[in-house]
């Protein structure tokens, strides 16, 4: 199943509605703040439903993924559920590397014990054209992190400020806009500051 960003918190309440989480999940790191905000979204929801022991990878195509596999097979009845993360560095993994990821993708969907985010970090058009995405895809939530473009800026804007309980006339909108430049981590902290300021005036009225 495909998951803009900007969905991914409802699917997860209808998880923690239902009790389960997906076992495979997969970024698509092409924006790095709202792929960090999925990673910490996906996390929080796998704590709140007990996956409390928890794993953390980081290969490139060069690494041993031996330790992935070994991880999800080494379960036994009386272990807390586990949350495993894998970040891939590279664009792909090595020729090793993908046949055992082939048996990870056999293995992972029947163990309702262990939720995998795989972060990937090098994305292009080649990751959805090579076969080890693709096996990937067929058994994983993928959470699509894509730019936010200049004709929906102001709009993320506006649904960030929504969250902070806050709004700004139009005129104000595409003055913050404009002087952001589209960078949303620069966004998200001007954005906070001004969450702190309207606390900091609450306070004192």
């Amino acid at each position: 199943m495909l998951i803009k960003s900007d969905d991914l918190e409802r699917h997860l309440k209808q998880a923690e509605e239902k009790q389960w989480m997906a076992p495979v999940w997969v970024i698509l790191d092409e924006e790095p703040l709202l792929a960090t905000e999925a990673l910490d979204l996906l996390r929080h929801t796998a704590n709140k439903l007990g996956y409390t022991d928890r794993q953390t990878f980081a290969f490139t195509a060069t690494s041993d993924w031996s330790e992935l596999l070994d991880s999800l097979m080494s379960v036994s009845l009386f272990d807390d559920k586990k949350l495993m993360t894998v970040r891939l560095l590279s664009s792909g993994p090595g020729v090793k590397s993908t046949k055992l990821l082939s048996q990870f993708v056999e293995s992972a969907p029947g163990i309702d014990t262990i939720v995998t985010i795989f972060h990937l970090t090098e994305v292009d058009y080649k990751t959805f054209k090579a076969a080890w995405y693709k096996s990937l895809e067929k058994i994983a939530n993928v959470v699509s992190c894509r730019p936010i473009d200049r004709a929906h800026y102001v709009t993320w804007i506006q649904k960030r400020l929504q969250r902070q309980n806050q709004s700004m006339s139009a005129q104000a909108l595409s003055f913050f806009a404009e002087q952001t430049e589209g960078n949303l981590m620069a966004a998200k902290q001007e954005l906070m500051k001004l969450s702190l300021l309207c606390l900091l005036y609450t306070s004192d009225a």
